[in-house]
């Protein structure tokens, strides 16, 4: 595996949000391939690669937005925590959640609108994890 993920998803129900999301992986010079969904629904079909993303790649980086309804993008979170082989999990928090998402089994914890050194601090400590892994 490349020390950069080749497919990021991208969970998100703001499409302003994503949208920065995916210009700021751009112009840190992510060389992979951004995929976005606007749900958890959307997320877990994506995953299990079920009804239109039957076709979806595996995910080496997953980044959920924690301001999802109904703590939704908690769920997903402890489900995937479940598996042995699992993404790498970036959650974005969004204010007045950050004690409830400390105790989340994620990768790293951001700011729900990160800025350029987040995303840089996400693709260097993924690729930190890939060099361990080796």
């Amino acid at each position: 595996m490349s020390p950069f993920p080749e497919h990021i998803l991208i969970v998100g129900p703001r499409a302003l949000d994503v949208l920065h999301l995916c210009l700021l992986f751009e112009e840190v010079g992510f060389p992979g391939q951004l995929h976005t969904v606007p749900s958890v629904m959307d997320a877990r079909a994506f995953l299990q690669r079920r009804g239109p993303y039957w076709k979806s790649p595996p995910v080496d980086l997953l980044v959920i937005d924690l301001s999802l309804p109904a703590d939704a993008g908690e769920e997903l979170i402890q489900t995937l925590a479940a598996q042995p082989l699992r993404p790498f999990i970036v959650a974005l928090v969004p204010p007045g959640k950050q004690a409830s998402a400390e105790t989340l089994p994620v990768s790293m914890r951001c700011p729900l609108a990160p800025h350029h050194r987040e995303v840089q601090a996400i693709l260097t400590a993924l690729e930190d994890e890939e060099k361990l892994r080796a």
